[in-house]
């Protein structure tokens, strides 16, 4: 699993490198963000620039990683970003649209933060 990180003030900005977010890497990548999260990283960015597809495992380490994020620290934060027209179908198809603050670009969800 390919992922890059950078900190912005206290947000982690984690990158997604991969062009898939499916069952081939979701278990990889809910543990690196579980190990984040313990490390007590409460304020994440996930920039799904790079990402055009999204599988059911996909989208279900996303949410177990909110669901950790919110156990450990009541205000936690994960917002997405750069997320494409294909992957953003699956996102309001399942209303998980409605769960995760959703910006077109790191940039402006950066600003918004």
């Amino acid at each position: 699993m390919n992922i890059e990180t950078q900190k912005s003030g206290d947000t982690l900005v984690v990158c997604l490198k991969e062009k898939r977010l499916d069952s081939s890497i979701s278990q990889d990548f809910e543990s690196t963000m579980k190990k984040w999260i313990a490390d007590n990283e409460t304020r994440i960015l996930l920039d799904f620039e790079n990402v055009n597809f999204v599988d059911s495992t996909g989208m279900g380490s996303i949410v177990s990683c909110l669901k950790n994020l919110k156990t450990n620290d009541s205000e936690g934060y994960l917002v997405l970003a750069g997320i494409n027209e294909h992957v953003m179908s699956l996102f309001k198809l399942t209303r998980m649209d409605r769960v995760f603050p959703i910006y077109h670009n790191k940039a402006q969800a950066l600003q918004n933060l």
